[in-house]
Parts: C-alpha cells; sequence; structure tokens
C-alpha cells in the first residue's frame, strides 16, 4: 500500500473518530434517549471484565468501571466523586478524536485533607457559565466525550466497598441546561458496497458536531475530494464506493506491527510513550484505537504487549510457556498485572473462557506460590499444572478453537525506570 495515499492519510486520522462513535452507539444507541441508555447518565460495571466482556477490545481485569458519555451541548455538567483511598483511582477524558484532555486522579485531584468528595465542572471551553465555588474546572474540546472512572479491585470480597463509592457518584447537568440537540447517526456496521457510505456517514456525522481542531484543519480540508468533512458531494456515490473497496485493505494495513517500534525484548513490546498523548502521531493514534481503546497515558498507566516469546516466534495457544518475576515485582507505585488474551480473526483481542475464571495475574493476586526469595512464576499452558504449587500460579492460554494468544503487562502509575530500562521485564520462556 503506498504510504502516500490520501485514503490511508484520511483513514489513519478518522478510525479513531469512527471507534468511538462505534461504542458510543452500542452504550446509547443512535438516537438519544434510546432503550440502551442516555447521554450524560453515569453507568457502573459492577464486576470485573471477563471473557463475556466484548465491547472494547483488550478489556482490562484489574480495575471496575463506571462511565458515560458526555454531550455538553445543552451546557456544562456537574461531577460529584466521593473521596477514594488507598487505591488507584482515575477519571479519564477522552474527546472524539481519543486524546486524554484531562485525568483526574489521586495524584492530580483538588481534594484537601478535609475534603469528603471531589467536585467537578466539565464545560466547553470558552463556555462563559460562572464556576460554582469549589469545583475543579475540566474543559473539553468538542461537545462529545467519554469520561471513564476507574477503581483498583483487590479481591472479590472489595467489590462491595467499590459498589458504595459507585453509588455515591453524581452526574448532573444543571438547572438552566436546555436538551442536547441533534442525535448522531447509526453505526450499523454494513460490509459490501453500503460499508464506505457508512463510515463516511458517521464520521462526517462526528466532525460536524465536535469540530476540526485549528491546527488541523487544513489537513482535513485536504480530504473534501475523498468524502471526508463534507455532508454532500456530486461524486459522493462514487467515492463511498471506493472506501468501500478499500477498507478492508486499510485495516489490513493498520493491523501490521510497524518494522519503525516493534522492537521487543524477551518478548515484550515497550510501548510508544506517546501512547495516550498521541500529538501528530496520527497511525499510533489509530493502532491504539483498535487495539486499546480509551488506553490511558503512560504518567497513569504503561501498557507492554507480547506477540512472540523470548526467541521471537509467535505466542502458540497450545506450547507451555513460564515467566519468572524477580522478588519486589516491578516497580510502579500502585500495581501491576499480566493479563491473558485470545487473539480473534480480526485481531481484536478479548479473554479467553478457563476453568479458573481467572484472566490476569500480577501483584494482587491471592494464593500466589513464591520462592524463598519472594519470586514467583506464572505458569502459561492450556491444560492445569500437575501439584498445587503450579495450578496457584497458572494462566490458562485458549482453548483448542484459538491457536494464537497475546499478553498485556499492566503497570500503574509506574517509576521512571520501568519505563526506561528494557532489562527490567522478565523474559517469556517456552518450554515445551
Amino acid at each position: 500500500m503506498d504510504a502516500a495515499d490520501p485514503y490511508l492519510d484520511a483513514f489513519l486520522y478518522t478510525l479513531p473518530v469512527y471507534e468511538m462513535a462505534r461504542v458510543r452507539h452500542v452504550a446509547v444507541g443512535g438516537a438519544e434517549g434510546s432503550s440502551r441508555g442516555q447521554v450524560n447518565r453515569l453507568g457502573h460495571r459492577r464486576t470485573l471484565s471477563d471473557h463475556h466482556a466484548r465491547s472494547v477490545t483488550t478489556p482490562n481485569n484489574d480495575t471496575l468501571y463506571s462511565s458515560a458519555w458526555l454531550d455538553l451541548d445543552g451546557g456544562p455538567l456537574l461531577f460529584r466523586l466521593p473521596r477514594i483511598t488507598g487505591r488507584y483511582w482515575s477519571v479519564q477524558f477522552l474527546d472524539i478524536y481519543t486524546n486524554n484532555v484531562e485525568i483526574v486522579g489521586g495524584r492530580s485531584s483538588a481534594l484537601t485533607a478535609e475534603s469528603s468528595e471531589l467536585k467537578l465542572w466539565i464545560a466547553l471551553k470558552g463556555d462563559p457559565t460562572p464556576v460554582p465555588a469549589g469545583h475543579q474546572v475540566v474543559r473539553l474540546p468538542g461537545r462529545d466525550a467519554w469520561m471513564l472512572v476507574r477503581m483498583e479491585v483487590r479481591s472479590d470480597a472489595d467489590l462491595k466497598e467499590l459498589h458504595v463509592l459507585q453509588d455515591a457518584m453524581i452526574l448532573s447537568a444543571p438547572e438552566t441546561n436546555r436538551p442536547p440537540s441533534g442525535a448522531t447517526v447509526p453505526v450499523r456496521r454494513e460490509a459490501g458496497p453500503r460499508a464506505g457510505a457508512e463510515y463516511l456517514a458517521v464520521v462526517n456525522n462526528m466532525l460536524l458536531r465536535n469540530g476540526v481542531p485549528e491546527p488541523e484543519q487544513g489537513l482535513v480540508a485536504r480530504w473534501k475530494p475523498f468524502g471526508i468533512g463534507v455532508t454532500q458531494e456530486p461524486e459522493a456515490e462514487g467515492v463511498a464506493l471506493e472506501w468501500s473497496r478499500r477498507l478492508s485493505d486499510l485495516h489490513a494495513y493498520l493491523a501490521r506491527p510497524d518494522p519503525a517500534q516493534d522492537r521487543p525484548s524477551g518478548g515484550w513490546k515497550h510501548p510508544d510513550p506517546a501512547v495516550g498523548d498521541f500529538g501528530a502521531d496520527y497511525r499510533l493514534r489509530a493502532q491504539v484505537a483498535r487495539e486499546a481503546l480509551a488506553s490511558l497515558p503512560a504518567r497513569e498507566a504503561v501498557y507492554f504487549t507480547a506477540r512472540t516469546d523470548a526467541g521471537g516466534l509467535p505466542l502458540d495457544a497450545a506450547a507451555s510457556y513460564r515467566i519468572r518475576f524477580p522478588t519486589g515485582g516491578l516497580p510502579a507505585d500502585s500495581f501491576w498485572s499480566v493479563s491473558m488474551y485470545q487473539v480473534e480473526r480480526d485481531g481484536k483481542l478479548f479473554f479467553s473462557d478457563n476453568p479458573l475464571r481467572r484472566y490476569s495475574i500480577g501483584s494482587r493476586t491471592e494464593g500466589l506460590v513464591r520462592e524463598a526469595d519472594g519470586s514467583f512464576e506464572i505458569v502459561m499452558q492450556r491444560t492445569a499444572p500437575e501439584g498445587a504449587q503450579g495450578r496457584a500460579n497458572w494462566l490458562p492460554t485458549p482453548g483448542p478453537e484459538h491457536t494464537r494468544f497475546h499478553l498485556v503487562l499492566r503497570a500503574y502509575l509506574p517509576r521512571p525506570q520501568l519505563l526506561m530500562d528494557r532489562n527490567l521485564l522478565p523474559p517469556i520462556r517456552r518450554v515445551d
């Protein structure tokens, strides 16, 4: 594929917009206030994600989520969050381009020692509405945004306390607000000759609703002949058919590893430091939108991925692997985990059903068998290891219907050395 192809350039820029619209549609539907949910209404996930979680690729098994799709067309919103102590938490605000506009969390909130709750005033940039006293201000660049609250879960017994915290969260609108106007275009995931028309309709609707950042307006204007940023053109049908013809190849191009970035160490690929703070790296932004939508920036969490073992061979679900973690684990001020994902035909990653209902192992996993020095080994294979020790440290690989798996190592509030030293992560060793 020609790297100078304008369709490729436009695709890399707009895919995150499409993915955000798709996930938004799953949550609230095409018509605001549909039976699936409503904008500006907080929803809570009461359990950790498991193999049934399929709305977003690469879900985590570390945190409970509370989230809302925001529409600021009618005016600002207020969000009240109870005081959270002794665990990782964050409130993430993503614009429609998947940029992290704001991260409010334990290290950055305006909570004082006397505060019983955090109060956020969420408004469009330039909104002149007076900010109520005692509120921390979050300014968003466009009317549509995704707000995600993450709270660390240490064990199943921990869930009841987190449910109390979730129930105390309040998202509300001032009485002076008007209802948001204009429904979004439904995302139907059309195939064949209709795929291009659907893609353009969804993307252009979101661009119209939210606007294009000023530094990028000239860039987007160049794609007008290719159907981007317009509502109707004389040759629109031909352009849409060309998109239909190209979309599968464009997705395949994005799914291929980037040789400039793919430099594994011990099987682990170190993330680009721009993840979550993409700037003008539109390919990286599109890759993350496709593979790990809503990733936090490195200052909050770092994501190491593995598609191969330490010898460079693809991770095989029928094989057996070991990872030995040193005494003290990994340098992170909160916690870390290793998650197992089956690889779907379209390249998306989801948890795999297994007898233990275990999808990750890490610094908080109860019952791990450790050596005398505190180190421990993760056993990864399809069948249960022999002996109680092996089973306690077992992270099952996917069943026979999946031949490949990927790993993601997440570290929350990572220390600088974890980001800089490529030798800190233990190698993934194949043992059969």
